[in-house]
């Protein structure tokens, strides 16, 4: 069977500066026809986006019934976070909050999703945009990794934020590519990489390959591509897996 995931920063639903449209969001995924949608920066109830319910947007439009949060920050009287949207039945959800973060801080989703007789674990994450911190961050998933029992079918994919170097002023970044990372060095203790090196961020002017995904288990990997849909300041990633 082909499990079709679709990954994305979506930028708390702003598709460009300023402009929220988390129904555009939702519906352009939905012409790719995903089975699981992983999310990250997604806002419920804030003020920024007019208090809406973006979570409950993404699930009316897509049709993906099952779903999952994790909140990494209370914010502007709402919650910022991690979300995981699924066709198959959520058994399990938990999130894992990191603690090395100094600016921001981040999370790890972990949904345990039922696919016929089978299941998969699937791990939805934001790294830090400090470098020092993503190589911490990355040994803190290793240890969550060999502390959760897992399915034999494993999933880990997110905004790794890879080459990031925060400048002054906020949310002003420069990318420095790398032959190596130090933070995916580790993840393969545990993970597959998957050899992917197209430009995610930033929309319209893309400068760096960011976003990612690792597996491990039974998974064959079919394919993955980035879509060229500029509907945050990331693009969408669409792998797909047998299983």
């Amino acid at each position: 069977m082909e499990i079709r995931i679709i990954v994305l920063n979506m930028r708390h639903g702003e598709v460009r500066d300023g402009y929220i449209n988390v129904e555009l969001q939702a519906e352009t995924i939905k012409k790719y026809e995903p089975n699981i949608i992983m999310l990250q920066e997604m806002d419920l109830f804030t003020e920024r986006v007019n208090q809406i319910d973006e979570l409950n947007i993404f699930k009316k439009i897509t049709n993906l019934k099952y779903s999952s949060f994790g909140s990494n920050i209370t914010f502007k009287d709402g919650w910022y976070g991690n979300a995981i949207l699924s066709e198959f039945p959520i058994k399990s959800s938990e999130n894992y909050m990191s603690s090395i973060c100094s600016k921001e801080t981040k999370g790890v989703l972990h949904s345990r999703i039922g696919i016929g007789n089978k299941e998969i674990d699937i791990y939805n994450t934001h790294f830090p945009v400090i470098p020092e911190e993503r190589i911490k961050f990355a040994q803190e998933i290793t240890y969550l990794m060999r502390r959760v029992k897992n399915t034999e079918n494993v999933v880990i994919a997110g905004d790794f934020n890879l080459g990031l170097i925060p400048l002054s002023g906020k949310h002003n970044y420069k990318i420095e590519p790398q032959d190596s990372y130090f933070e995916i060095e580790e993840l393969k203790k545990y993970f597959n990489e998957i050899e992917f090196n197209e430009l995610t961020y930033e929309v319209g002017n893309p400068i760096g390959s960011i976003d990612k995904v690792m597996y491990r288990g039974n998974l064959k990997l079919v394919s993955i591509e980035k879509l060229n849909e500029e509907i945050s300041d990331h693009y969408p990633i669409l792998v797909k897996f047998e299983i």
